[in-house]
């Protein structure tokens, strides 16, 4: 223990921020969410193809996955030249 009350404070809120976070949001809070939305979970249950990515960015009209239309050298996460 310090003689500083500040230091003390600053060491009981990290403590018991790590606590709450492990004990409360990540196995309970977190799930939970995620079932409560549903289809609009934002995580993919796998990483799209090539094709898939390249028929989002021409319907989507923009915008779209990340590295798409950047030719073969682009690719989004886990994809290169030897997935397709």
């Amino acid at each position: 223990m310090s003689r500083v009350p500040l230091l003390n404070e600053m060491g009981f809120f990290l403590v018991f921020g790590v606590v709450v976070d492990t004990a409360l949001v990540r196995p309970l809070l977190v799930p939970a969410l995620a079932g409560r939305c549903g289809a609009a979970h934002w995580w993919p249950a796998r990483v799209p193809t090539r094709r898939q990515l390249e028929v989002l960015t021409t319907v989507g009209g923009g915008g779209g996955a990340a590295g798409a239309g950047r030719g073969r050298s682009g690719g989004g996460v886990g994809m290169n030249d030897d997935n397709i």
